[in-house]
């Protein structure tokens, strides 16, 4: 932690080196970042996470400088809401706090921010130079993933909002949760799952930060208010099921409180349970997620690999299967299924 204390000092010293015909977005911070080794437009709308909301920044849209960033991305943490926004070499940041918490340093906002950006994006990960290996290694990865989807990489996620978000989308198939869903199917299950995180921020969260759209949107849209995700706390009284219900979570409603209910009785502290999971060899943790409501072993691995660093822990999802072992023209429904299919999510 000591050593990415340091790179991340490093990288705020030098945000703002930009190139002659860019400028920084006022009131944002500039991160360099190459969009091959980070793409917003990908990564955040590919289905790992629900809570993002984009905004099209149409000053941009007709703007003869490639340069320009084209959206603004929004986040709410426990504590702020994250902005972020794109050039093909640079990432804009900056965060927007509750009016009580106007008064804070900004010099310390700024470090936290850039320091969560860099853990939530992995960007001690250089992504360009294994997508340069894999290529080298796959004939298959290099013509059909590197030529046409860059810069997509694994969010490292909050534990219990990723195991809450993984409950939604029991019975969903596979591929629409996947890096690779866009390649598989549409965007119908992702829009319908992300309504439902919402829904569950709204109704269970309080409000955060209430604040105008980006001043390059289209139009004079009222102000938007953030919430966060809700602790499980919120969610563990037998109460939630039916107003669940009545936000259309249908059967999900009894997965979510059953999961949050044994998380509180339990652990007195659920959230710090969870995140000491990432200290702990993968197995151990597996063992711990299994006994949470509605989790079987692929959820569990999936939210192995993308909130408890357990890096090394790869699936094999039946989707992945088809589209990677199996030409579009010879799929069958036959071919919707891998060797280990049978198992239970």
């Amino acid at each position: 932690m000591a050593a990415r204390g340091r790179r991340v000092e490093q990288t705020l010293a030098n945000t703002r080196v930009l190139p002659s015909n860019m400028s920084t977005p006022a009131g944002f911070l500039a991160l360099p970042l190459p969009i091959a080794q980070l793409s917003l437009d990908a990564v955040l709308r590919c289905g790992q996470s629900f809570r993002w909301f984009a905004y099209p920044l149409f000053s941009a849209a007709d703007s003869p400088n490639f340069n320009e960033p084209k959206h603004e991305y929004r986040f709410a943490l426990q504590d702020r809401v994250v902005c972020l926004r794109q050039s093909p070499t640079h990432l804009f940041y900056r965060s927007i706090y509750p009016d009580h918490a106007k008064d804070a340093s900004q010099d310390l906002g700024d470090t936290s921010t850039l320091t969560w950006i860099h853990e939530y994006f992995q960007l001690d990960v250089d992504l360009v130079k294994l997508y340069s290996e894999w290529s080298s290694r796959d004939e298959v990865f290099r013509r059909t993933v590197n030529a046409r989807f860059t810069g997509i990489r694994i969010l490292r996620q909050d534990p219990w909002e990723n195991v809450a978000s993984w409950v939604l989308t029991i019975s969903t198939p596979f591929a629409l949760l996947t890096l690779f869903r866009f390649i598989c199917s549409s965007n119908n299950h992702i829009s319908r799952i992300t309504k439902m995180v919402l829904s569950l921020c709204t109704e269970f969260s309080p409000p955060l930060v209430t604040c105008s759209l980006p001043s390059e949107s289209e139009g004079m849209s009222p102000p938007v208010t953030y919430h966060a995700f809700p602790p499980p706390h919120k969610l563990a009284h037998p109460d939630v099921v039916p107003r669940l219900r009545e936000l259309g979570f249908g059967y999900r409603a009894e997965y979510i409180q059953k999961t949050a209910q044994l998380l509180c009785e339990a652990h007195q502290d659920p959230l710090a349970f969870l995140g000491s999971l990432r200290k702990g060899n993968a197995e151990e943790a597996r063992i711990e997620l299994l006994k949470l409501h509605g989790v079987g072993p692929k959820v569990a691995d999936c939210v192995l690999l993308m909130s408890l660093d357990k890096v090394r822990n790869y699936l094999t999802l039946t989707h992945w299967y088809s589209v990677y072992f199996v030409p579009a023209q010879h799929r069958t429904r036959r071919h919707s299924r891998s060797p280990d299919s049978g198992e239970a999510l």
